[in-house]
Formats: C-alpha cells, sequence, structure tokens
C-alpha cells in the first residue's frame, strides 16, 4: 500500500503558508493548510496522477496543483515524499542536492 511521507522541508513551507495567510484570517489559513493535505490524500490511490518535472529527468518527480499552490513530490518505493509546497507564482528551485537531503530528514 501506498503511504505518504512529509519531508521536514514541506512541513516548515506549510507552517510559512500558515503564517502568511494568518496574518489576514486565521480561519482560512487554517482551512488551507487542511485542503492541502486533503488533497494530497488522492495520491495514495493515484500516485503518478501529478505532471513530471523535467528538470529532473532522472528522478521521479512530480507536482500537482491545488488551488494557487504546487505540490512537489517523488514517488518512490510505494511512497510518496511530499518535498515542498509552493504557490504556483515561485519557481521550483530545488538541486538534486537538496531533494535527496529532504528525503535523509
Amino acid at each position: 500500500m501506498v503511504s505518504i511521507i512529509w519531508t521536514e522541508r514541506a512541513k516548515f513551507r506549510m507552517n510559512e503558508i500558515y503564517d502568511f495567510i494568518a496574518k489576514d484570517s486565521e480561519y482560512y489559513a487554517e482551512k488551507l493548510i487542511k485542503d492541502i493535505y486533503y488533497s494530497t490524500e488522492k495520491l495514495i490511490t493515484y500516485p503518478e496522477i501529478g505532471s513530471i518535472l523535467h528538470n529532473y529527468p532522472e528522478l521521479n518527480i512530480r507536482r500537482i496543483l491545488f488551488k494557487k499552490y504546487k505540490v512537489i513530490y517523488l514517488f518512490q518505493d510505494e511512497t510518496i515524499y511530499i518535498i515542498t509546497v509552493l504557490h504556483q507564482a515561485q519557481l521550483v528551485k530545488l538541486t538534486i542536492k537538496d531533494i535527496k537531503k529532504s528525503l535523509e530528514d
């Protein structure tokens, strides 16, 4: 069975997103964070639903979009590693070294 693991980098980014939105509304910040988490649950059934990021051809790095956010993940050995969560306006600036370090944390 496929499982989901949130890396420390991804958890940190979710906290940053929460803090930013909570400046205006804690209610909407909490709702957004919950909704992002729930949006990743479909990956358990459909782990390859996300589009492949072509910047990383040697890895199976993918992304799904949720509202204004993109969830970057790796599907490997029946495990989905959520690497980071970014606003869609942000570029994915991860090196292979960054990705591998995220998986070790």
